[in-house]
């Protein structure tokens, strides 16, 4: 009895020469032969005879990888795999497999294995929670700015005026500010936060300079955060 496996894993990765090669032995070693296709920044799809071939990549910026698919095929086509790795903060890995449900269960236990080790440890900053985030405090804030602006005006706010006119002010000022902010903030955030990483050629020095900017900027923002906590207590202790 042939069964079917498919995942769509939403979080950003970090795929090594390794992460990749792994991958590609595991197929080979329970399905057959593997074509290595990968869609490149210069909007050209090139293919890859060998794993070593891909790892070999030169991998330029005006040449980086965006996305790589791993499809395998056994020679009787009872089993197929098809593992894709995407530059998207919608998706980032999808995986589908077809065949006995014994092959299906080992190819998805260990292929899961291997993923599990390329989340990045800003996974939680990605662009898509970050705008949740935003949302969030758009929506108290301006809860709260209303609130004290019809509170001076003395005026009471009853349920029918939340629905019909505090919610859909607040809407259209949060989708403003939030359209705003993706826009302005996009390109910086995708640099220090990619979501896809491919650690082959030259991107692996484009990942170790991104990591040292990551790590200064975290580490500057929470000691300009330090020293205004203390200012703060400093001033209120003088009162």
């Amino acid at each position: 009895m042939n069964v079917s496996y498919s995942k769509e894993l939403t979080h950003a990765f970090v795929a090594t020469s390794t992460d990749l090669k792994d991958i590609v032995m595991l197929l080979e070693k329970h399905v057959g032969g593997v074509e290595i296709r990968a869609d490149c920044k210069d909007d050209i799809s090139r293919g890859f005879d060998s794993i070593e071939e891909l790892i070999a990549y030169r991998n330029p910026k005006s040449k980086e990888l965006h996305r790589v698919y791993f499809n395998a095929r056994s020679d009787n086509r009872l089993i197929t795999a098809r593992i894709r790795f995407l530059d998207s903060i919608w998706v980032g890995i999808l995986i589908d497999l077809t065949g006995p449900e014994d092959v299906v269960s080992i190819l998805k236990e260990e292929t899961l294995d291997i993923i599990s080790g390329m989340c990045p440890g800003y996974n939680i900053m990605s662009l898509r929670n970050i705008s949740w985030i935003v949302g969030v405090v758009i929506g108290a804030v301006s809860m709260m700015l209303i609130q004290i602006l019809y509170n001076i005006k003395e005026i009471e706010i009853t349920f029918t005026m939340l629905l019909r006119e505090i919610l859909p002010i607040q809407l259209i000022l949060g989708l403003f500010l939030m359209s705003i902010c993706f826009l302005a903030f996009k390109k910086p955030y995708n640099y220090l936060f990619p979501h896809a990483v491919f650690r082959i050629g030259q991107g692996n020095s484009r990942f170790e300079r991104q990591q040292n900017v990551r790590w200064c900027v975290i580490i500057g923002f929470f000691v300009s955060l330090a020293a205004g906590v203390i200012v703060l207590i400093f001033q209120l202790n003088l009162k």
